[in-house]
């Protein structure tokens, strides 16, 4: 099973989402119930729960958790994807401050041309 660190990995670059409960959830499952009983007949319940609780991208998180630790998906395929995927994290500027750049994109221009004259 990959560690936690490769199933963020891909959920970043294969869903653009990480959330790290999902990936504690379905490990605690298996901590719990041992491998046999929590992916023989835990993970449908869990991905039930997950969806509820925490919403679809949620779930299709933990759907990517499980075929990772079958082995299904790889970290090759993630490597393989990951050069041609955009990134997709969300961009860490507000946007309100966003809109002012929009708005005033010369600004700092205009100021060094009324030094100069």
């Amino acid at each position: 099973m990959p560690a936690k660190r490769e199933h963020l990995r891909a959920s970043r670059i294969l869903l653009g989402t990480q959330t790290p409960v999902v990936h504690e959830l379905l490990e605690l499952a298996v901590k719990r119930q041992g491998m046999e009983h929590g992916y023989l007949i835990s993970n449908s319940d869990y991905l039930g729960m997950i969806g509820q609780l925490l919403g679809q991208e949620a779930k299709r998180e933990a759907v990517l958790h499980i075929l990772q630790d079958w082995g299904i998906v790889t970290s090759e395929d993630v490597d393989h994807f990951s050069s041609f995927i955009p990134s997709r994290r969300k961009s860490t500027v507000s946007p309100s401050a966003l809109e002012q750049k929009k708005k005033h994109p010369k600004k700092n221009k205009t100021k060094e041309k009324g030094k100069n004259s």
